[in-house]
C-alpha cells in the first residue's frame, strides 16, 4: 500500500497553482498599425526607411498585478539599444511599444525588439525585423 501525504500533495498543487499565474509572453511580433475596429494590421517582417514608426505587439498571458512588460529596441546591425520602454500589465492581453522615427528615415538593416517580464535577465519573446528598400 502506498502511503499519500497531504503535506506533498498540498505542496504540489501550490507549484502548480504558481505555475498557472506567473506571466507569460506568448509572442511578439511587428505589425504597422490597427484597423478600424481597432484589431492588429497583419504581422510584418520588413519596414521601409521612411516608416513613421515601428509597432511591437506582445501576448501576455497570466500577469500577476503590478507585472511589468520591458520592450528593448535593438540595431542589431551595429549592435545599438536604440530604447526601451516599461508597460504595466495585469491578466492576459495584447500590449504594443511603438518606435517614432525622427526627421531622419531609420538606417538600413537589422533590427529586433526583445521583450522582457519584470526582472528578468532573459527575455521571454523577441521579433526580428530588416529595415530595408
Amino acid at each position: 500500500m502506498i502511503k499519500r501525504s497531504w503535506r506533498g500533495f498540498l505542496l504540489a498543487a501550490v507549484l502548480v497553482l504558481a505555475a498557472c499565474t506567473t506571466a507569460e509572453v506568448a509572442d511578439a511580433i511587428m505589425i504597422t498599425g490597427f484597423d478600424a475596429k481597432g484589431e492588429p494590421l497583419p504581422e510584418v517582417l520588413s519596414y521601409r526607411p521612411d516608416a513613421p514608426e515601428f509597432i511591437c505587439l506582445a501576448a501576455v498571458l497570466r500577469a500577476p498585478p503590478e507585472t511589468k512588460i520591458t520592450f528593448v529596441w535593438i540595431y542589431k546591425t551595429q549592435d545599438i539599444e536604440i530604447d526601451r520602454a516599461v508597460v504595466p500589465v495585469s491578466g492576459s492581453k495584447a500590449v504594443t511599444s511603438r518606435l517614432t522615427r525622427g526627421e531622419k528615415p531609420w538606417p538600413l538593416g537589422d533590427y529586433a525588439v526583445h521583450v522582457y517580464i519584470d526582472d528578468q535577465t532573459k527575455y521571454a519573446a523577441g521579433a526580428p525585423f530588416v529595415v530595408k528598400e
